[in-house]
């Protein structure tokens, strides 16, 4: 009875929360201010369009796989083939767009402020779930605006994905930052300190690969 009710109203509660902050992503995260027709603006809205245009043809795709049956051997392959450049496509889009997100948003973190949440929101999301491409530049510019949208946990995040996309500096840059606040843990803080020999390393691997 009482339990049942009290956890129906928090369900509500949690549902129309859930609600509001996808209302907010909809129409606020990663939106231009109005009448916004700079340069940047242009190139940024561009990019995100081609994004938008990719995931559409992303889901037409799965929705044509999904609705075929009785394949031959070579149908599969052609569906699976269409399905993985559909997917490369909406990745390339995506770091484009995440790309010129970080460039504007480094120009006025105040103007651009949706635009920095829509990146903080991203950036924490993608890393969490191993998707690291394209993210190094933008992941600095939202760093290096401060301001509060960089958390610990952003700069973690953000170290994480410059780590991933061999760019050291940058992640040896935030690590000094990040230290100073007490968020990480021994583990974490050790590895952190080893950024110098981790570019070395890479940089071993450069020259083998030129070599070779």
């Amino acid at each position: 009875g009482r339990w049942r009710r009290r956890a129906r109203r928090s369900g509500r509660r949690k549902a129309a929360a859930r609600g509001q902050e996808a209302v907010a992503r909809n129409f606020k995260f990663g939106i231009l201010p109005a009448n916004d027709d700079s340069p940047l603006a242009k190139e940024y809205q561009a990019a995100f369009e081609s994004f938008r245009e990719a995931m559409a043809e992303s889901v037409t795709q799965l929705n044509r796989n999904s609705l075929a049956y009785n394949l031959t051997p070579q149908q599969i392959e052609e569906y699976n083939g269409g399905w993985f450049s559909s997917v490369a496509k909406c990745v390339e889009a995506k770091s484009r767009w995440i790309g010129k997100a970080g460039e504007i948003y480094a120009t006025d973190p105040a103007k651009y402020a949706m635009i920095g949440q829509s990146l903080k929101e991203m950036l924490l999301f993608d890393v969490d779930t191993d998707r690291f491409e394209g993210w190094s530049e933008p992941a600095k510019a939202l760093v290096q605006a401060e301001g509060p949208l960089v958390t610990p946990e952003v700069m973690l995040a953000a170290a994480s994905a410059c780590l991933a996309n061999n760019d050291f500096d940058g992640a040896q840059s935030i690590a000094a930052k990040l230290k100073s606040t007490g968020f990480l843990s021994p583990q974490q803080d050790q590895f952190m300190d080893e950024i110098p020999n981790m570019k070395e390393t890479w940089l071993r691997e450069l020259a083998f690969r030129k070599k070779d």
